[in-house]
């Protein structure tokens, strides 16, 4: 799971099927907004890799 795109920016997620499912938030909600939710809802529920790619991501960023 991570950000990308440039004047749009999407959450890009890679399922266990090797599948990429891109949600767009088209810049109506802060990226500050949907990371709160990812790490209150998302995370701990989320696979041990999940977890680690998360951080990986995010660790220096502060959220």
């Amino acid at each position: 799971m991570k950000w990308a795109g440039s004047s749009l920016k999407y959450l890009a997620i890679k399922t266990v099927n090797k599948k990429t499912v891109k949600l767009s938030s088209y810049n109506l909600v802060p990226e500050e907004k949907v990371n709160q939710v990812i790490n209150d809802y998302v995370i701990p529920n989320a696979t041990p890799e999940l977890k680690r790619n998360w951080e990986k991501r995010m660790g220096n960023r502060g959220d």
